[in-house]
């Protein structure tokens, strides 16, 4: 098993941003304060495979949103006779089918029900990680769009990590998707744990009900396949350029820099 230090990608995590599967988790504390016990705990950032990501809520919506909107702007021009988008959008299906009828007999209305459609397939809120899986499959441009944004630091919250960085395979065509605003704690205790004897669903205490439900908290031990390892540890130079994406990021200041007003002023003054 690999060592724990910075870089060190545990697998088996559980998450309230991501709970429809297990995520990984990278520790960014430094290596030099884990290999000389100078810290009461780790942190570390949440991640999942890049496939994943994409299905969720979250990840859909990010790769998804200029689609969504459009959707959603069409249908508002299309219905701005009878209702706002946002009581629209609160309608149950059955319910906006129904109001539709009372007045389809007047009208033709055909191009509320075309653009409704749209919305019911691009932007429903009940809609699952299948649902959105086969929207992918079918329109995955938008996904190719946003992992070049990601790759290029203009999606600032967000990292793509593919598996060449951790893995001897030289691939990066798969990876994954690490969250850098969800930034969580390893206590030293689970850290023990996790190296030896390990944290898995076969080894809960059985007599202790209330570290049972500690640990499945806080990892992902549904079944008796369930457990959590060291998986591997990020390579140089990319744990250096994932720490530095994420400084960036942590310690971003906004201020209300000189516009163009202010630069055509200086220029006018020369």
């Amino acid at each position: 098993m690999n060592a724990l230090t910075q870089g060190s990608i545990l697998y088996g995590i559980r998450s309230c941003k991501y709970p429809d599967f297990p995520c990984y988790g990278i520790i960014i504390s430094a290596s030099c304060d884990i290999a000389n016990c100078k810290v009461p705990k780790f942190y570390y950032l949440i991640a999942t495979k890049v496939e994943n990501w994409f299905s969720t809520k979250i990840g859909y919506e990010e790769a998804y949103a200029n689609k969504i909107k459009t959707c959603e702007n069409t249908f508002a021009e299309a219905i701005k006779d009878y209702f706002d988008l946002q009581t629209a959008l609160n309608f149950s299906e059955e319910k906006f089918y129904k109001i539709l009828k009372t007045v389809e007999e007047k009208r033709d209305l055909s191009k509320i029900k075309k653009a409704y459609e749209q919305i019911l397939e691009y932007c429903s809120t009940n809609m699952d990680n299948e649902k959105r899986i086969n929207i992918i499959r079918k329109e995955n441009n938008p996904i190719e769009k946003y992992l070049e944004k990601i790759s290029k630091g203009e999606i600032v919250h967000f990292y793509y990590l593919p598996e060449c960085a951790y893995y001897k395979n030289g691939k990066k065509s798969t990876g994954l998707i690490v969250d850098l605003q969800e930034i969580e704690i390893l206590s030293i205790m689970d850290a023990k744990k996790i190296q030896s004897p390990g944290i898995d669903y076969k080894l809960l205490p059985k007599d202790t009900a209330e570290e049972q439900e500690r640990l499945k908290t806080y990892y992902w031990l549904e079944t008796e396949d369930d457990f959590v390892i060291i998986d591997e540890n990020i390579k140089s130079p990319y744990i250096e350029h994932l720490m530095q994406r994420f400084s960036n990021t942590f310690i971003r200041i906004g201020i209300n820099g000189a516009t163009n007003k202010d630069f055509k002023e200086l220029l006018n003054n020369i």
